[in-house]
């Protein structure tokens, strides 16, 4: 029975930018007299110098572009593949082998993965050497090709579940398919939440205790956090090597309920101090204090619902 006529794509998306705070040069300290007779200034703004400056624009207006580009060229792959009847022909060759479910959606998710990664190659390169070429990325294009891999590997994974069980749905009730296929979507998309730090991030990522080389930064962020009203203990307290592929600064609260833990990047403990640190993390927590990750999961339940 052909059922996998209509290829539908629905992909959620959790990500938070690397949000970076500009460095300070510390200035030599003046003596008693000159601070009494000299009239205290008080800093309002920061300009980067101007060939920085135009750089950083160069890289905006660039980046915007390109996020256009790539969403557009997306959805051109996808309806291409379904109007040419591409789907179609993975549909049969997913068929071909026997009734299985599984085997199926396991076939049909390996041929749509390998022609979408295949078709964004181009653009995905062209993407990462221009942050090799502004020095934001320092990762070789054999690590790069490798986490390309590895996020297909887990694209297969989960993707081939959700066709899996989608399938089966339409099988059992072709009329309520969509609500009930909704029903499960919800709580895998929270389970996928969940696990993403204990088992997706260390795919990509070296990750080792920060208590183990950063006692102090340790106690400075429990502060923080339990001035947020976040019990993170410090055992789930992360140093993230990141310097291996990236010279960008991060620091963030990660994962959902039990698997909520802290991650700093070794590159903002390399190049900010600690109170540069935990601005930049005391921003990122903030997405937990103010439940923008409850109102992302429900963003996502509504876009979900309107979807199927």
């Amino acid at each position: 029975m052909k059922l996998i006529r209509p290829l539908a794509a629905l992909v959620c998306c959790f990500a938070f930018a690397p949000r970076t705070a500009p460095a300070q040069t510390p200035a030599a300290s003046p003596s008693p007299a000159a601070v009494q007779n000299t009239p205290q200034t008080q800093t309002t703004e920061y300009t980067l110098p101007p060939d920085k400056l135009a750089k950083a624009t160069a890289l905006y207006k660039l980046r915007g572009k390109l996020r256009i580009v790539d969403t557009i060229y997306g959805f051109m792959i996808l309806l291409g593949l379904l109007y040419l009847g591409i789907a179609a022909k993975f549909r049969d060759i997913a068929e071909a082998p026997g009734k299985n479910r599984f085997v199926q959606a396991l076939i049909f998710v390996a041929l749509l993965l390998i022609t979408t990664t295949a078709l964004q190659l181009p653009l995905d390169a062209y993407q990462h050497s221009i942050s090799r070429e502004y020095g934001l990325s320092v990762q070789g294009w054999g690590s790069w090709f490798g986490d390309l891999l590895k996020g297909m590997l887990v694209g297969l994974i989960i993707f081939t579940l959700a066709a899996w069980g989608m399938t089966t749905l339409i099988r059992k009730s072709p009329r309520r398919w969509w609500f009930y296929t909704w029903l499960c979507a919800v709580p895998f998309v929270i389970f996928l939440i969940f696990i993403s730090p204990l088992v997706i991030d260390p795919l990509f990522n070296d990750f080792e205790p920060l208590d183990k080389s950063n006692p102090e930064l340790v106690t400075a962020i429990q502060r923080v956090t339990q001035r947020g009203g976040l019990e993170i203990p410090r055992e789930r307290m992360f140093l993230m090597k990141a310097s291996e592929k990236v010279t960008t600064l991060n620091a963030y609260v990660t994962g959902f309920g039990p698997s909520k833990r802290v991650v700093v990047w070794d590159t903002t403990i390399q190049k900010a101090s600690t109170p540069e640190t935990l601005f930049v993390f005391g921003h990122e927590m903030g997405h937990y204090v103010l439940n923008h990750i409850v109102i992302g999961i429900a963003g996502t339940a509504v876009g979900l619902f309107i979807g199927f």
